[in-house]
């Protein structure tokens, strides 16, 4: 929590350092806006949802995001296998326009998710292409990435403030975290049956380097879209 203070000279915000600093209070001697507290340390757990977490969003704690981020991705998954192809992006189009009509930066927002989206879509598209992992449900034609594995990027995309803010400041951790669960969330769809993987050691050692980089990037591109601070 920060405060106005008004001085002598000009006008103050103040409020508790980082954990960093624990019970240390700060002051910007700067007559202005609050905006000003980019500089403060702990920045990353406010800029982690500015421009995005609006009033009513299900995204505003990391563990309302992190169950969400699981629906999302079970009912993507789960319903490919299942057979109900349009399950998971019917959920995850759903999550999204309600977060779309509660974000305080509407316009950033759709950016980040068509961006994550397009790119996802393209990357899978490739990789599929490449003979990485095959499509075994839902595929349009060719080895296009079928919707539901392009709902699950949207969904990703939604995680990035909440579910995954932590790793925003921490690029090196995001690699190391991208480089190990990438492949093995590819794994667990092939356990599912909606994707059939020939080779382990060639999916690992191809994905492990891509997600180590997609990880990090995906942050980044949020930083881009909703014009925060890098």
């Amino acid at each position: 929590m920060f405060r106005r203070e008004n001085g002598s000279e000009d006008v103050r915000w103040c409020g508790l350092s980082s954990a960093h600093r624990p019970g240390v209070t700060e002051c910007l001697p700067k007559t202005g806006s609050p905006a000003r507290f980019r500089e403060l340390p702990g920045q990353e757990a406010r800029d982690s949802k500015a421009s995005l977490v609006g009033m009513g969003s299900l995204y505003g704690s990391r563990l309302s995001s992190l169950l969400l981020f699981q629906i999302g991705w079970w009912g993507c998954i789960g319903g490919a296998a299942l057979g109900h192809l349009w399950l998971g992006p019917t959920i995850v189009a759903l999550l999204a326009g309600w977060e779309l009509g509660r974000a305080h930066n509407r316009l950033g927002l759709s950016c980040l998710l068509a961006v994550v989206t397009t790119g996802g879509w393209m990357l899978d598209t490739k990789l599929a292409h490449l003979g990485v992992f095959q499509f075994t449900t839902g595929a349009v034609a060719l080895g296009y990435s079928p919707a539901w594995m392009a709902a699950l990027w949207t969904n990703l995309a939604l995680a990035l403030p909440g579910g995954l803010g932590f790793l925003e400041r921490r690029p090196w951790l995001a690699g190391i975290l991208g480089g190990i669960g990438g492949p093995a969330a590819y794994l667990g769809g092939a356990g599912l049956g909606v994707l059939r993987i020939d080779d382990v050691v060639t999916l690992s050692a191809v994905l492990g380097p891509v997600w180590a980089v997609v990880l990090p990037l995906l942050f980044w591109i949020r930083r881009q879209c909703l014009g925060l601070p890098s």
